[in-house]
This record gives structure tokens, sequence and C-alpha cells, in this order.
């Protein structure tokens, strides 16, 4: 037998190292099973004990909670009359335990499968990912953090959620582990080692049996074993992070409101608390209405989860879980008030938004922001993706309710965020202003009602859309129509050359229609949205008018 064969047999890996980890790690498994056919067997199955009972717990290696202990049910018991007494309890373990994973055994009717404890899924406020076999807790940023990973055979839970529960329930998490190793050979060659050892360590919280020794029905093969249990203590309860005891808000987060007379910028907290407003509170202090101002970059992230974050022409927000007012109809800036900063934006929000802050250096708050805030007035944006999200609104309302049939076909589900995502670039990079060139095409040209266009010009021919608008205007003498099919055109063009495929000559030649290599990517999108807001207008008064009415 080998020196690795015997380290094995002994478990010197778990005894000398894998025991000193378990609690010590990011993620916790709770339940694993395996080897059954192999040399290594091993069981672990962990549990919620409660904290006040751990001197009992500790008395032997036994499990305080088994896989077959899951379900509630009525125990029996008899004093010592005779007297029978009959008590539901929601689990069968020892008493107040509970478990983690619960084992969900149909004996073969129907699929066996494995759950978390509601309680526990509750608490946290888990969103289960079944195709993924994870539960998620969703942040108050909106973003998705793991907490529960899940496969038939092994279990892993996120330790910090687990010793906030446990802090809330008083209660310990009970690691329990029953583990086998079986080898070829003979107890004698792994010489003058203990072979069954008693564990009880009340400092660490460790107590475990051992045994080794040749398998009495299979001869020439050695067993050994290790059976027991370490428990994790539950986080105090007053540092577990869990309302009323979490302390994550009293972080503050400054901003830069100013420049001193030597330049340096000038911070102050967005607490509303601490700000002055129009009824005397905080004399001395920055006013709540003081304008913070950050680099457009700071609305990537919200741009590119569109299906999580909706910006709007001055509000931002995230689902049902925040919003806040922002100024951003600015063409290179966005600003928010210092006192709604605090107010309506989460800390790890906060945070972010902090790394984009500039100095007001001249900056002021936008025309339509300051008109609409301050002074109660409805005011167009001047920005000219929130006018084309405007006109496009007015322009579906107008073609189904006051025409035939519709010109554009509305978005389908698969596409709809190519237009709530659709914005002037706030970068520069070319994939930020390709994927707005996609949005915008999918938009005016891929929704172009084909099917109603050939209607009317009582045609079966195979032809793009654009080239059907084209005839339908010359069919019906519609006033206007070459500057719009000839900008629709090249958009095409700019889409099929260099979204669709590869850059080359072709893409050079039609964005240079668009002055691709004279401008900035966003100045250049930002003249594309106007030509598209003109055809907008031109097919709400004149086509429709003409053709459809």
């Amino acid at each position: 037998m080998t020196k690795d064969q015997i380290d094995s047999l002994l478990f010197r890996d778990w005894r000398d190292g894998l025991l000193a980890k378990v609690g010590k790690e990011a993620w916790l498994t709770v339940y694993q099973i395996g080897g059954e056919t192999g040399n290594n067997h091993y069981g672990i199955y962990s549990a919620f004990v409660p904290s006040d009972a751990l001197a009992e717990t500790l008395e032997d290696s036994s499990w305080d909670f088994g896989t077959d202990s899951c379900g509630p049910g009525n125990t029996e018991a008899s004093d010592e009359l005779g007297r029978r007494t009959i008590t539901y309890r929601r689990f069968q373990g020892i008493e107040g335990a509970e478990p983690i994973v619960l084992s969900r055994n149909f004996h073969g009717a129907r699929p066996d499968y494995l759950e978390i404890l509601e309680e526990f899924r509750l608490y946290h406020n888990l969103y289960e990912d079944r195709q993924q076999r994870k539960l998620l807790k969703i942040s108050d940023s909106g973003l998705a953090e793991e907490v529960v990973r899940m496969t038939d055979k092994l279990v892993e839970v996120r330790l910090r959620e687990l010793r906030q529960f446990a802090a809330t329930k008083r209660m310990h998490i009970a690691f329990q582990f029953d583990l086998r190793r079986f080898a070829h050979g003979s107890v004698i060659e792994l010489g003058p080692v203990e072979r069954e050892l008693e564990i009880r360590d009340e400092q660490s919280l460790l107590r475990y049996d051992f045994h080794v020794g040749d398998l009495p029905v299979s001869e020439g093969k050695v067993c050994s074993s290790i059976h027991g249990k370490k428990l994790i203590p539950p986080f105090p309860i007053e540092r577990s992070g869990i309302g009323p005891y979490d302390t994550k808000e009293d972080e503050e987060i400054e901003f830069i409101i100013g420049t001193n007379d030597f330049g340096k910028s000038v911070s102050f907290t967005s607490r509303e608390d601490k700000l002055a407003n129009f009824f005397g509170a905080n004399k001395g202090a920055p006013q709540y209405v003081t304008p913070v101002f950050f680099r457009k970059e700071v609305l990537s992230r919200y741009f590119l989860n569109s299906d999580l974050y909706l910006i709007e022409d001055g509000y931002l927000r995230c689902g049902g879980l925040w919003g806040v007012r922002i100024d951003n109809d600015h063409p290179d800036c966005v600003m928010v008030l210092l006192g709604d900063l605090g107010r309506d934006l989460p800390l790890d929000e906060r945070k972010y938004w902090r790394t984009f802050n500039i100095a007001p250096d001249g900056r002021k708050m936008s025309d339509a922001n300051f008109k609409r805030s301050l002074m109660v007035e409805d005011v167009e944006p001047r920005e000219p993706d929130h006018r084309f999200q405007s006109e496009y609104d007015q322009f579906l309302s107008t073609s189904s309710h006051g025409s035939g049939w519709p010109v554009l076909l509305p978005l389908g589900a698969g596409d709809s965020h190519l237009l709530t995502a659709l914005h002037v670039p706030v970068t520069e990079t070319q994939a930020e202003f390709d994927q707005q060139v996609l949005g915008l095409t999918k938009t005016i040209i891929d929704s172009l009602n084909v099917a109603e266009l050939k209607r009317i010009l009582d045609s079966a021919a195979d032809k793009p859309s654009i080239s059907l608008l084209e005839e339908a205007c010359e069919r019906f003498a519609v006033q206007g129509f070459q500057t719009h099919v000839q900008f629709l055109r090249d958009l095409q063009d700019l889409r099929s050359s260099g979204v669709s495929h590869r850059k080359g000559r072709n893409y050079d030649k039609a964005a240079k229609k668009f002055g691709v290599s004279e401008k900035t990517l966003p100045s250049v999108f930002r003249d594309i949205l106007e030509q598209a807001i003109s055809f907008l207008i031109w097919l709400r008064t004149t086509f429709i008018v003409a053709v459809v009415l």
C-alpha cells in the first residue's frame, strides 16, 4: 500500500486541512452525495441547530438532522404510566433543528428533487432561476447575486446568507459529514496508527469519530470512515447586516459641487438630512437642489441592460426598485440634484455615479429641466434621441387610431429593447455606434409594413421595403419623398455594410455620406436621428394623408 493510499485511508486531507477550512470560505457545501460504486463514498448534509443546545449537540458524533427528517408529522410518546401523547412537529430531527436542503422523494412515482428551506428563501427574497438551477438575491441596485447553486448531487450556499439567517434564528449551522474510503490490502500495512478516534474540540466546535479496519465481508480490503459534524456560529446579531442592524446606509458619499478659489474641487454629502432647503433647514449647507454633473458615460451600464433599466427623458428607473430624476438633455453630461442622489439612489449606485462625477465648470441645468423642475412647465427636450422617442410614440398613436393601416409595425417582443435603448452614443466606440444604427434601422426600415404596401400597389413582386415605399409615393403623388427615401437607403447601406458584414470599401462609402470621417460618432448619430425625426414627421403629416387615409 502506497503512502498516498495510507494517507487517504487515514483521512489526512480532512483531519489536517479540510475540516479547518469549513466555515472559513465564501461558500459552504450543504448537500453532497456520491461515490457509491467507487472507493470513496461520501455524504454531506448541513442543517440549522439551536444555539442554546450546543453542549448536547457536541456530546456525540451522530447527526442532529438527516435527509429522512425533512417532513412534518406527528410524534407519539408515552409517559411512565403508559399515557400516550401525540405532538405535531414541523421537522422530525432533534428538537428545534431545521434542514437547509429538503430531499423530496416520491419512491419512483415521480422524479425526486431537492429544494431549499422555504423560510430561508423568503427571508432573503431569493429569485429562482430554474434553468440555471440557482437562487439569486436581487440587490438594491437591481443586480443579481448567486446565493444558492444546485445540481442533483451537490448544493452550495453562500455562507454570508446562512450566517445572517442563523443570527436571526439564534441557531448555528451544523456541517454534517459521513465519509468512507476503501483500499485493497490489510490494516496491518498502515503501521502503528490509531485505528479509532473520538475527537471533541469545543473551541472549534468540532466532533467526529474515526475508524479504520479490515472489511469483514470482503477479504483483502480495508475500510475507513469519518463521521461527525462541525458547528459554524452565526454572525453577532448586531453585525448581521440585516435590518434593523443594517448599517450600510450610514456610509456617506460626497459629490463634487464646485471648485474653490484655488481651483480645487469642493465636495459635500448627498444626505438629505444634512442639506439646506427652502424651509430653513441646515443653514449654511449646500441646497438640496444643488446641481451635480457627471460624464455621460455614466449611463452606459443602464443602456447595456435595458431589460432591467429604463432611461427616459428626465428619469432613470430600475424596475420597481428605485428611480431618480436626471437631466439627460445635455450633449455631453448628465445632471442630478444633490439631494436626489442621496434620497433616491441606493448606496452602491451612488458609489458608481461618484466615479463619473465632474466639476460644474460653467455647466448649467438644461433649459428643459429647469422649466420642468422649477417652473413646472411642459417643455420638449432638446436632445434628438428623446425627441425621436416622442415623435415615434406620436406616430404610432396616429397611425393606429387615425388611419386604415399602420405604416410602421411596432417592434416585436424580441426587438423592443432596441427602441428603449436607442440613444446618442455616450462613447466614441464603434460597437456602440453600430448597435444604435442597427436599432434605428430595425425601427424605421425593417418595420415598414411590406404586406400593406404590396396590397395598395396590387403587387406580388419581392421588392425591398424602401423600394415599395418609393413606388407608393410615386403612384399616389406624395410630395417631398425623394429626400426621405434617399436617407433610408443611405442608412440601410450603413447598416448592411458595417453591422451585418465585415467593414470594407462599401462601409467607407456609406459612412462618408454621413460624415463619419469628419465628425465624432455621437455627432454623426445625432445628425442621423435628426433625419429620422424628419422622416417620421413626413410619414405622419404627408404620406399617411396622401396614401392611407
